[in-house]
């Protein structure tokens, strides 16, 4: 798959004013309630140059016209990109990636079946005040120091590593929490596979009411029996074996591939 982005990337740098048309910028930009004044660095040349930043592994904005192409300093650069609304990028982001998704629907089906990665991690910020009270920080850092911190989690489509979609949240949230707002990315007879933190039966319910299937690895407390009228019993301690009537165990892990019985 590294081999197949990496494709991609490159292909898109040759071609990255092919990707997106110059009316589709400027009709973000309306929706977005934006008006300017046709100038060198009118919004579609300076989105153009933003894409051209990020791809060259967001290089520093004195080189960015250059990329280009434009006799424009960097300074300059910057402040139009300044006056981007977020909005219109947000609705460009939106369209682009719909757009590569329809055109990846198919590639590397699963036994038949659209597979999807999600998981979450997080990322910095800048420093102020608004971001570190919105996001928090690490707690491993002292007061005042380090910057505020993100949670983010991420649908990825497993064939071609495309980025369905991102959520952001406070640095302090569970992935559980959100996971649902990325179920309507999905399409019925879709695959989901995670880690632990999204396996619950909740979590298998909502993705069975939308005809989705869920691959999760089971949490080491969770207890799985389906025996009708079964007595209650507490999780075993930590690093003991499961306490499944049948268990399977495949990978690497340890006892692969061998079974217990209660």
């Amino acid at each position: 798959m590294l081999g197949r982005i990496a494709e991609i990337v490159e292909r898109f740098k040759q071609n990255w004013g092919q990707e997106l048309e110059d009316e589709a910028i400027r009709r973000a930009m309306k929706e977005a309630g934006h008006k300017w004044r046709e100038r060198d660095l009118d919004p579609v040349t300076t989105f153009r140059l933003f894409a051209l930043q990020i791809l060259f592994g967001n290089v520093a904005c004195n080189f960015v016209p250059r990329l280009g192409g434009k006799n424009v300093t960097g300074s300059a650069y910057c402040e139009a990109r300044g006056r981007l609304p977020l909005a219109a990028l947000q609705t460009l982001l939106t369209r682009c990636t719909a757009k590569m998704a329809e055109h990846v629907r198919d590639t590397g089906l699963w036994l038949g079946h659209r597979l999807f990665l999600v998981d979450g991690s997080s990322f910095s910020m800048s420093d102020t005040n608004e971001l570190r009270e919105h996001f928090g920080q690490s707690g491993a850092q002292a007061a005042g120091c380090g910057f505020p911190t993100a949670h983010w989690m991420a649908l990825v489509h497993f064939a071609t590593g495309l980025v369905q979609k991102v959520l952001t949240s406070p640095l302090r949230s569970h992935d559980m929490s959100y996971v649902a707002e990325l179920h309507p990315e999905l399409q019925s007879d879709d695959v989901l596979v995670g880690d632990r933190a999204f396996c619950s039966y909740a979590h298998l319910g909502l993705l069975f009411l939308r005809g989705i299937q869920g691959i999760f690895r089971a949490h080491q407390k969770l207890i799985i029996d389906f025996t009708p009228g079964r007595a209650h019993r507490e999780p075993r301690q930590k690093n003991a074996l499961p306490d499944f009537k049948w268990v399977t165990v495949s990978g690497p892990g340890r006892r692969s591939g061998s079974r217990w019985r209660r």
